[in-house]
């Protein structure tokens, strides 16, 4: 799958996307998103007692993937700064 590069391919490649998403589940709706170059895929992981007591352990820098499978987890993530960090938690 190639990146979209222009104005010009994007009613194209829009319908090939309604197609297969409708095929696939009976329904041609299909939402866009903003694509981000430089994303992080940054989880926290949450514990609760299920009484409404709930911590943030920590978060794990999960952006090294293939195939949507996690190659790689860094804990703490290393490109977060102490107020992003907190925020998140």
């Amino acid at each position: 799958m190639s990146l979209w590069a222009g104005a010009a391919e994007l009613a194209p490649a829009f319908d090939s996307v309604r197609r297969t998403v409708t095929a696939n589940f009976g329904d041609a709706r299909v939402f866009i998103e903003r694509f981000v170059a430089a994303a992080r895929h940054v989880e926290v992981q949450i514990f609760s007692d299920g009484r409404g007591n709930v911590i943030a352990l920590d978060e794990r820098d999960c952006s090294l993937q293939r195939r949507n499978q996690k190659v790689l987890e860094e804990i703490p993530a290393p490109i977060l700064s102490d107020a992003i960090r907190m925020r998140l938690h």
